[in-house]
């Protein structure tokens, strides 16, 4: 049986599996000078962790200006970690 646990946003913080090695842990943005609450931050699975960072607009318009990209869609930006 899959278990999921919510936070007061009703966002999934934790999806429980039989399986421990499955459990799955989402963490929310807390900063907000970083921009980032109340966003995905980071998922941890299996005691590896990959952040998630959305780069701001305006970074990512300074940088289509720079390769002649017009109106592409913020990156994404994904970084494992180990632990």
């Amino acid at each position: 049986m899959v278990t999921r646990t919510l936070d007061a946003a009703d966002r999934v913080t934790l999806v429980d599996y039989p399986d421990d090695t499955l459990d799955t842990t989402y963490a929310c943005g807390t900063d907000p000078m970083a921009f980032d609450v109340g966003r995905l931050v980071g998922i941890t699975r299996d005691g590896e962790t990959v952040l998630r960072e959305l780069r701001s607009q305006r970074e990512q318009k300074r940088k289509d200006e720079t390769r002649g990209d017009q109106g592409s869609a913020p990156e994404r930006v994904y970084s494992k970690i180990r632990t």
